[in-house]
């Protein structure tokens, strides 16, 4: 079978290695398989500047050239920008049905693929489009789905409108549970927060810049992928941001080798700390499968002792 699409390996400016999406002109979707961070894993991207521009304030850091994501690397190659630019159009151009049906046929292409992350770069376009991943998730009920998003209000209106009712902790019925939507939070240049109202309590992706580790949380967990110099896929990461729980939060460092012997000093406390009580509850766990196992073992001689 004719792919509309090809790869092809690249080195990134700092050394590593990623795959290059290209596409020919067409009317279709291109969706990877993989690349460098993701692992294997079915992803696709919409630009920036028609998704992302108008409502987060990240892109207009530093003038554009700063925080956002989708302004470095890769992202940047004329040819993948074609390629976003023409998934754009295809759902700007097609019914909701159709984009279904062009997913549906990128998944049958790699049925041994069973991770989705929509928007490598992007954003939800629409509050209707929402309701095209959810369709999704549920015709593809053996995968796992997830998106980061900084269209807070787009999703919050989303569930409002379909009846669900705000319970801390609780993922709100109208989400299926294979498709993890994550609140991404973000810092504006003076250091605050972009605003974020989240009633349902999504999962948050926390946005961490260099000097400012003092803001990871104490139940928090750091990407391992943002960590300088680790090198790793999303799809092996143990603490997978497919399975995060409504109510957790996953910190990303900034990504910058020139900070990085800065940062590492000034995260080295609070991984010794995240690792003492991993350790700890490592160590309580075996302390109870240890007495489970006596009482197990017990209980077999007792009843061979009564035959």
């Amino acid at each position: 079978m004719s792919l509309p699409y090809k790869y092809e390996l690249a080195i990134g400016q700092n050394g590593e290695e990623y795959v290059l999406l290209d596409s020919v002109p067409g009317d279709h979707i291109s969706v990877g398989k993989e690349n460098s961070k993701l692992g294997v894993c079915l992803n696709y991207a919409f630009p920036i500047e028609s998704t992302c521009k108008h409502c987060c304030e990240c892109y207009s850091v530093n003038g554009g050239n700063g925080l956002c994501y989708g302004q470095h690397g890769r992202f940047m190659i004329p040819d993948n920008k074609a390629v976003y630019a023409n998934n754009y159009r295809f759902i700007q151009t097609h019914n909701r049905d159709e984009i279904l049906a062009e997913f549906d046929r990128n998944i049958a292409l790699h049925p041994e693929i069973k991770n989705f992350r929509h928007f490598e770069v992007g954003d939800i376009p629409t509050e209707a489009y929402i309701e095209i991943m959810c369709t999704l998730a549920i015709r593809h009920h053996d995968m796992k789905f997830w998106a980061y998003t900084k269209k807070y209000e787009l999703v919050n209106r989303y569930c409002f409108n379909h009846g669900c009712i705000p319970e801390k902790g609780k993922k709100p019925d109208c989400i299926p549970e294979n498709l993890v939507i994550v609140f991404s939070e973000w810092m504006n240049s003076d250091g605050t927060y972009l605003h974020m109202n989240n009633p349902f309590d999504f999962p948050l992706s926390r946005f961490i810049p260099v000097g400012k580790e003092n803001l990871i949380g104490k139940n928090d967990f750091i990407c391992p992928c943002s960590d300088p110099g680790h090198i790793g896929f999303c799809i092996t990461c143990e603490h997978s941001c497919r399975d995060l729980k409504h109510g957790q939060s996953m910190c990303l460092l900034e990504h910058s080798t020139g900070k990085s012997k800065a940062r590492d000093k000034s995260l080295s406390e609070a991984r010794k700390a995240h690792k003492e009580e991993q350790e700890a509850l490592l160590k309580e766990i075996k302390k109870e499968l240890s007495a489970l196992r006596k009482v197990l073992l017990n209980a077999i001689v007792e009843t061979e002792n009564e035959f």
